[in-house]
């Protein structure tokens, strides 16, 4: 009997545990979501760590500066989120940003300037708007959706902000 009451009283304990862990499940779409935040935050960052040192034109320097300083905070945010519903995030980049990156080292100055504005600083930027965007529309999961929308408009003045260093790169 005595084996019975604590079989029950360990099942009683472990129930809301077990609720716990299936209610930090995420979806499919959001689990892709924070998988994508992460490739697409470091390879900004280091595209922009290489613009600190090819760029040609100081305002872009500036830009990037800021982008590290600005997705150093959304990816610790990022990363917080992930192991609160146990996501890992990999960090292995597709070969189209491996490709972009591989071409950047290959270039300075002014071609350098205008590679980076046009294919990282706007057109990174474009993607994870809207990545961040539909997530912020579509989740179930309110701490998920609350991450996307307040980072949306940092992302949107990156964006805002690039789409003005690439006239001047031009």
């Amino acid at each position: 009997m005595r084996y019975i009451a604590f079989f029950v009283l360990a099942l009683l304990l472990a129930a809301p545990a077990a609720v716990s862990a299936q209610d930090s499940a995420l979806a499919d779409e959001d689990t892709r979501f924070l998988q994508e935040a992460a490739v697409s935050g470091i390879f900004e960052m280091q595209a922009s760590q290489m613009a600190l040192q090819s760029a040609s034109q100081e305002q872009i320097k500036e830009f990037a500066r800021q982008i590290l300083i600005e997705h150093e905070a959304i990816d610790a945010d990022l990363k917080r989120l992930a192991s609160q519903h146990n996501v890992v995030l990999q960090v292995a980049m597709d070969g189209d940003r491996q490709g972009l990156l591989a071409e950047l080292q290959q270039v300075t100055g002014a071609d350098f300037d205008k590679k980076y504005t046009e294919l990282v600083a706007v057109g990174e930027h474009e993607k994870a708007v809207a990545l961040f965007t539909e997530t912020a529309q579509q989740s179930e999961r309110d701490d998920v959706k609350e991450f996307a929308a307040s980072t949306v408009p940092v992302l949107q003045q990156h964006l805002d902000a690039a789409r003005k260093l690439k006239g001047a790169a031009n």
